[in-house]
């Protein structure tokens, strides 16, 4: 028997649907129930193989990639792995919780090449009122633990026994990440040259927003991470990344307008759209 994907009646009436030409739709749907997909709503695809089976060239699924990241804003796409996130996945797929699925998920989660793309999604989602307990549970604890949860038998003998070691299912690998980073400390990571990936420490980030207070942080770190996905060459070690991550905050303050009131200055934080004159 084959895998079975739930797709909601609800998607024909969605607004951003009713925008969709008819390509967009036919890729959507296959975003949500080719044989590539998951139940996290990450997976590695093959842009040959989505257009033998789409019935489009190469460039046609290229281009709905790209329209669906930038213009829709409903995918992220790992040029590095070819590993696509659906950010609202989860909030649909998981209809019956539970250890089973519990334990799918974790096993999908390490899976996953490209780190960086489940805390983007877990960061989009989990505030939404929509999701199943046992996908917040583990969202909680993906944020809460240090990179480690165990299956649901396992969860329960160390319950059992606080002595116990959990270090058998990782979310965040960090015996092969170059950052050697605790995820306890970490607010968010970024892809490194070696395919593994750097955790921005929230105490970095703290010192940051002082040091560039024009500067929205938060936000400009998830910029960071889009652009480093989109230019995998460009990529930077995990001794190189904190010179990356300063120099791109330093020219995005000073890129901010001044305003003076009394005889302070008052920096405006402002979106920049264009990453590229960055570099």
């Amino acid at each position: 028997m084959g895998i079975k994907r739930i797709v909601d009646t609800a998607f024909w009436t969605d607004g951003k649907v009713d925008d969709f030409s008819r390509e967009d739709k036919y890729f959507m749907l296959y975003l949500l129930t080719n044989p590539f997909s998951t139940q996290l709503g990450i997976y590695e695809i093959s842009i040959k193989q989505v257009a033998f089976q789409m019935g489009y060239s190469t460039d046609d699924v290229k281009v709905l990639i790209e329209r669906f990241e930038n213009k829709y804003g409903i995918i992220l796409f790992s040029q590095h792995t070819n590993e696509i996130a659906i950010k609202n996945f989860l909030r649909h797929s998981i209809v019956k919780g539970g250890a089973p699925v519990r334990d799918c998920l974790i096993k999908e989660i390490k899976n996953v090449k490209n780190k960086a793309l489940i805390a983007s999604v877990f960061s989009h989602i989990k505030n939404s009122e929509s999701l199943n307990e046992t996908v917040k549970n583990i969202i909680a604890e993906y944020e809460e633990q240090n990179g480690t949860l165990s299956y649901s038998n396992e969860k329960q003998n160390d319950n059992e026994n606080d002595n116990e070691n959990e270090n058998d299912v990782s979310y965040h690998d960090t015996g092969n990440d170059s950052s050697n980073e605790s995820f306890n400390d970490c607010s968010v990571f970024l892809p490194l040259i070696d395919g593994t990936n750097y955790g921005v420490k929230e105490a970095d980030v703290q010192k940051w927003v002082a040091a560039y207070p024009a500067v929205d942080v938060m936000q400009e770190l998830h910029k960071m991470i889009a652009w480093l996905d989109a230019n995998p060459k460009n990529r930077k070690t995990a001794k190189g990344i904190k010179r990356f991550i300063i120099g791109w905050l330093g020219r995005t303050q000073d890129k901010a307008p001044k305003q003076k009131t009394g005889n302070a200055n008052v920096y405006n934080r402002t979106d920049q759209s264009d990453l590229d004159d960055l570099f």
